[in-house]
């Protein structure tokens, strides 16, 4: 799912991203199970995403999982996008 086209491809059960609906959405509720289940993404052998990296994913799905278009033209906080990069910020 490193591309524009293979997130709106989908996977072998369909559609991956619901657009504006991202609690109906194949990746959020995968990502949702316990590590150790089977079908978790992603795997419990791969980097896992922060919680922040989460929530601004959804944030984004539930905002139609727009590609072509700045944060503010999305209407998504900011505040979320800061959250991720001080995630990442080794002290």
């Amino acid at each position: 799912m490193h591309t524009k086209e293979n997130i709106l491809k989908g996977g072998e059960n369909g559609e991956t991203i619901s657009a504006n609906n991202a609690q109906e959405s194949e990746l959020f509720i995968r990502m949702s199970l316990p590590k150790e289940d089977d079908g978790r993404m992603p795997p419990k052998d791969k980097t896992q995403p922060t919680a922040e990296e989460v929530q601004l994913a959804r944030a984004w799905a539930d905002e139609g999982h727009p590609f072509d278009k700045t944060i503010g033209e999305t209407g998504m906080k900011k505040e979320l996008f800061c959250l991720v990069l001080s995630s990442k910020i080794r002290y």
